[in-house]
């Protein structure tokens, strides 16, 4: 019995420490629990924050879209500003040398009619001499038939004068 009572000792001294064991391994495992519940706040109230940092930050994507979209629009509508001004450059360019054309050839007709009219001043210049020759030649042929005839009529009157005597 003796033996029986060492083990039961023992086995007594056994549980004893297997109760201090629990009660120790339930006060580690309190304060381990209570870390656990202050890190686990700890990373919800983190976690809360982060949240309202990601919300505040698609608030910002969601604008910097909106925004990107409104430019977008805008480059769009200069794009196409700026091909109608390409455009329209191209067709004042056209009309810029047809104009410039159509100087050239009225410089070219305004050259022709100089040079026609250079020949028919010249023209005139030498017709109003042949006049002025021809009225000199009548002026003479007149004052040669003044003179004729004058001297017709002195012989005339010379004649009837002769016959008068």
């Amino acid at each position: 019995m003796k033996k029986k009572d060492e083990e039961i000792s023992k086995l007594s001294i056994s549980l004893a420490d297997l109760e201090n064991c629990k009660s120790q391994v339930s006060e580690e495992e309190n304060d381990t629990h209570i870390q656990m519940k202050t890190l686990l706040k700890d990373c919800w109230k983190q976690m809360e924050s982060q949240k309202v940092e990601i919300k505040q930050l698609n608030d910002l994507v969601t604008k910097g879209d909106e925004i990107l979209e409104e430019k977008e629009e805008q480059i769009d509508e200069l794009t196409n500003l700026a091909q109608k001004d390409k455009e329209e450059i191209k067709l004042r360019e056209g009309e810029y040398v047809n104009l410039k054309s159509l100087i050239n050839e009225e410089n070219e007709t305004v050259q022709e009619i100089q040079i026609e009219m250079k020949r028919l001043l010249n023209i005139i210049a030498e017709d109003q001499e042949g006049i002025l020759q021809k009225d000199q030649t009548i002026k003479e042929l007149e004052n040669n038939i003044k003179e004729k005839y004058e001297s017709l009529r002195r012989c005339d009157e010379k004649d009837s004068k002769s016959e008068q005597y």
